[in-house]
């Protein structure tokens, strides 16, 4: 018999020896994670039962699993709790399920993406879709469960220890002191802003100014940009600099002798700024952190703006901006930067 099959068998027997162990082995495993659709039943008839205030034990498991459409399951029940003596390498055997679970899902994202390149599709594309996946089986592999104080207070001072040592940086500022201090400092780690306002206000040209500063004092910018043009966009990053209007360096050609030497100026000293542009513009939220995990020491991801994204899914639109936004705070948490996210209203 396969290795994980016979941990799964011995997991089981420990939940029906010790049925106490059950709220832990929940904050490793999940029910998918088993590959025999008859130990998933066992497992999710327990969790059914402890949800709903039952006992945890072999005869109202089985009348579960009768419930269920699994009848006449008693005898397989006891044999699980003759293959486990004893429930003491509990956590051992839920590791090893969690593991060879990730191992099958991995396995399958790795197939279809194969199967997609072999039928023709976009290689961005699938990358793309391989990404998401993989995120969530991350996500997924990530400890679950409930956090004590002993643990949260010691997160906390790890935090603190990088902090102190200058490996960890608090607060991305924006450069505009009075907006820096209404926010504590600066734009916090995995923090996504929100910057809304009627078309024609200037958010794009905000949004620049911040992402200069963060280029030029603390670390790499993505800029994403989906109803304008590289060129546009460089030419207002030159045009601040050098105080010239955007407008005159795209149409006009010659300029007087000063501004020509300030445009100079300006475009070598910017050219050397870690600051990374992308105006795709069918962008979703699975492309736009596969192209922010390929720059190093990003400090800061800027959206223009949020309608603009693809959703993911959402048969209204109110559905799909809230799918959209929960996507962009899920990726500042896990890329651990700022998010600056333009929107009209």
């Amino acid at each position: 018999m396969m290795d994980y099959l016979i941990q799964e068998q011995s997991l089981l027997g420990d939940l029906l020896i010790a049925p106490e162990i059950l709220a832990p082995v929940r904050g490793i495993v999940n029910e998918d994670e088993f590959s025999s659709d008859f130990h998933r039943m066992i497992f999710r008839a327990a969790c059914d039962l402890q949800d709903g205030g039952q006992p945890v034990d072999i005869v109202p498991i089985g009348e579960e699993l009768a419930r269920m459409g699994w009848p006449g399951h008693t005898k397989a029940l006891a044999d699980l709790m003759a293959i486990t003596p004893t429930a003491l390498n509990w956590e051992a055997h839920a590791e090893a399920v969690h593991r060879a679970g990730m191992a099958r899902r991995l396995r399958g994202v790795l197939s279809e993406a194969v199967e997609a390149l072999d039928g023709g599709q976009d290689p961005e594309t699938v990358c793309g879709n391989v990404q998401a996946q993989l995120d969530t089986i991350a996500a997924s592999a990530a400890s679950g469960g409930l956090i004590d104080g002993p643990q949260a207070f010691a997160d906390l001072m790890e935090y603190r220890g990088g902090l102190e040592a200058g490996e960890r940086r608090a607060v991305v500022r924006t450069g505009f002191k009075a907006l820096d201090d209404a926010l504590g400092g600066g734009l916090g780690a995995g923090w996504m802003a929100v910057l809304a306002a009627r078309p024609s206000c200037g958010k794009t040209t905000f949004a620049l100014n911040v992402a200069e500063y963060v280029a030029r004092t603390c670390g790499a910018v993505l800029f994403t940009s989906m109803e304008e043009t590289t060129l546009s966009l460089t030419a207002k990053r030159v045009g601040l600099a050098a105080y010239l209007q955007p407008a005159r360096l795209l149409n006009e050609g010659h300029l007087p002798d000063d501004e020509s030497d300030r445009l100079a100026e300006a475009a070598v000293e910017m050219s050397q700024r870690p600051l990374f542009m992308t105006t795709e513009r069918n962008l979703t939220v699975s492309r736009l952190k596969f192209l922010a995990r390929q720059i190093t020491g990003l400090g800061l991801v800027v959206v223009d703006y949020l309608q603009l994204l693809e959703p993911a899914g959402g048969r209204t639109r109110y559905e799909q901006i809230t799918g959209i936004s929960r996507e962009l705070k899920l990726a500042a948490l896990e890329l651990g930067v700022p998010f600056l996210v333009l929107c009209k209203s």
